[in-house]
């Protein structure tokens, strides 16, 4: 009989799978997330129903404050000083948010972060027809920044595209309007800013949100299927200008020569006139002197007068012929002034 109360003891202790109680089973799902997040340390056996229920909820507090704290924080961001964000609230524009930490309201609310001082560039370049039906290879590069932000965001689809199609357009319009020369030459810059201007025009008329920076007007040239033709043209119009430029200079060497020539001529007129003008009113005045003596003895003022031509005229003439009934005699003044000369300088 000791045996047999042995054998009870045994079989009666709590490990015993076969004699344990219902309340000693394994904890189930429940119990095991309560302890992993920490709902607090209960006794498994004498717990009742509505104690686990209250421990359940009171776990999952943590969880919900913990996401939604998460929620909250995925709606901090920050906008760097060279750009702006745009926040949109149910697809409508809501405010501008500047420069620092900002905050929008998750799923309710979005943001577009746009940088207005980044400064963008592209190219176009094509062969276009000048309006005195000439070709020309002409390249532009245009400069830009966004100006506004929401305009650039929401008005136009493909903002920089439509930027691309109006400086195509701005520059077949100037371009058409010029002649090749002016594009080649001087006339570049006054195409620069009538380009610049139209793209002002397009851009304000579609509301793209840009702001034209700059505009810069490369090296026209003309197409490669002319280019010795053309290349001919130039070397024509490098030389006319060479001619041109020769016969200025002759002009301005001749000019100022044959006017100085005209002035001394002019001056020597001036003098040979008044010196004609002096000696007659001198000769006038001589004649007027010996006036009243020609009327009172007219005989011996003209003997007089002619004697003193005479005087004046063999005194200018070495050789003077003298007709005696047909012949002709020399008679050598040269010859006897000379004499005369010597004779007085030997004295």
């Amino acid at each position: 009989m000791q045996g047999e109360s042995h054998i009870e003891t045994v079989f009666n202790k709590e490990d015993d799978p076969w004699s344990r109680k219902r309340d000693d089973a394994p904890p189930n799902l429940e119990e095991i997330f309560s302890d992993i997040f920490g709902a607090g340390k209960t006794k498994r056996s004498g717990r009742s129903s509505s104690g686990n229920g209250r421990n359940a909820s009171f776990g999952l507090t943590p969880i919900i404050i913990i996401l939604t704290l998460l929620f909250l924080a995925s709606g901090f961001f920050i906008v760097d000083p060279a750009e702006k964000a745009v926040i949109i609230r149910f697809g409508q524009v809501h405010r501008i948010a500047g420069p620092g930490p900002n905050w929008v309201f998750p799923i309710a609310e979005k943001r577009a972060i746009v940088n207005t001082q980044k400064i963008g560039s592209f190219s176009y370049s094509a062969e276009m027809l000048t309006s005195d039906e000439s070709y020309a290879d002409v390249d532009v590069s245009v400069f830009y920044r966004i100006d506004k932000p929401t305009d650039f965001l929401f008005n136009v689809v493909g903002p920089i595209e439509s930027l691309g199609q109006a400086t195509a357009s701005a520059l077949r319009q100037v371009v058409g309007s010029t002649v090749l020369e002016s594009i080649l030459t001087d006339g570049r810059s006054e195409a620069r800013e009538q380009i610049e201007q139209q793209l002002n025009k397009i851009v304000q008329l579609y509301g793209l949100g840009i702001e034209i920076t700059d505009v810069k007007l490369q090296d026209a040239k003309p197409p490669a299927a002319v280019k010795p033709s053309f290349d001919d043209v130039i070397q024509a119009r490098e030389d006319s200008d060479r001619y041109i430029m020769d016969a200025e200079a002759y002009r301005n060497m001749v000019i100022p020569r044959a006017g100085g020539e005209r002035m001394r001529i002019i001056n020597e007129g001036n003098a040979e006139y008044a010196s004609v003008v002096n000696d007659s009113h001198a000769q006038v005045a001589g004649f007027i002197s010996i006036l009243p003596e020609y009327r009172r003895f007219p005989d011996i003022v003209k003997k007089k007068m002619f004697i003193a031509t005479m005087q004046d005229l063999y005194g200018k003439t070495k050789k003077v012929f003298l007709s005696n009934e047909g012949n002709l005699n020399l008679l050598p003044l040269g010859d006897l002034f000379a004499q005369s000369a010597e004779v007085s300088h030997d004295k």
